[in-house]
């Protein structure tokens, strides 16, 4: 995503800021995954991923038609060093409005994940849920970008997820382990890069957040 949006506004001679490109391509994004998510044989995390790729690769298309490659690996992987006041504001907004979804919608959500059939039954509109969740997924994958750049971005939210799983028991459970990965993960890996240059921040948050996954996968109990 921010790299299409990046060399959109480098094709246009903009400096990359807030305008109504992010809202233009934060709708496709969501609306891409929304129909592939509606065709029988693909889930939402599918749906997602495919449009992820398609506009990562759509972006280096765009960057080469630009001619401008400069800060590349910092998109690729991420970079504290290019994080500004303008991102952490992003961030802190796209967190707020993420959050508040989830807690006024985590009921309609957890039944219509769990169950479409059941969930329409009690009029919670499992379609409209998908489009919502959709969205929310959208948002935190702008927001997280920047700092942890386009390849990786994936993986951040799919390790933390993915250690919340094994390590709880009920769907509270399993999001409050996944938040507190990504939150150590991305402490850690930030120290990590302040500390050792070499390391991308992208790289370092992504290892750090393996580390907790790994010792849930050897130590937590089997269900």
């Amino acid at each position: 995503f921010w790299l299409v949006y990046d060399a959109i506004c480098r094709l246009w001679g903009q400096r990359p800021g807030g305008d109504r490109i992010v809202g233009a391509l934060v709708a496709l994004l969501v609306c891409g995954a929304a129909w592939l998510a509606s065709r029988k044989g693909t889930s939402e995390d599918s749906a997602v991923g495919v449009m992820l790729s398609v506009m990562f690769a759509a972006g280096i298309a765009l960057m080469q038609q630009a001619n401008s490659w400069r800060d590349f690996a910092g998109l690729l992987f991420g970079s504290v060093v290019s994080v500004g006041g303008e991102d952490l504001l992003v961030i802190g907004v796209t967190a707020a409005i993420v959050l508040s979804g989830l807690r006024a919608l985590h009921k309609e959500l957890e039944l219509a994940s769990f169950d479409e059939e059941y969930a329409a039954l009690l009029g919670a509109r499992p379609a409209l849920m998908r489009v919502v969740l959709l969205v929310l997924v959208a948002l935190g994958s702008v927001a997280c970008v920047r700092l942890v750049g386009a390849l990786l971005t994936t993986a951040l939210f799919v390790i933390p997820a993915a250690t919340g799983v094994l390590l709880g028991r009920t769907v509270p459970q399993v999001m409050a382990w996944g938040a507190g990965c990504a939150l150590l993960g991305g402490i850690g890996g930030l120290y990590l890069s302040y500390y050792a240059p070499a390391v991308p921040s992208g790289a370092g948050i992504v290892l750090c957040c393996a580390l907790p996954y790994l010792a849930a996968r050897i130590f937590a109990p089997r269900r």
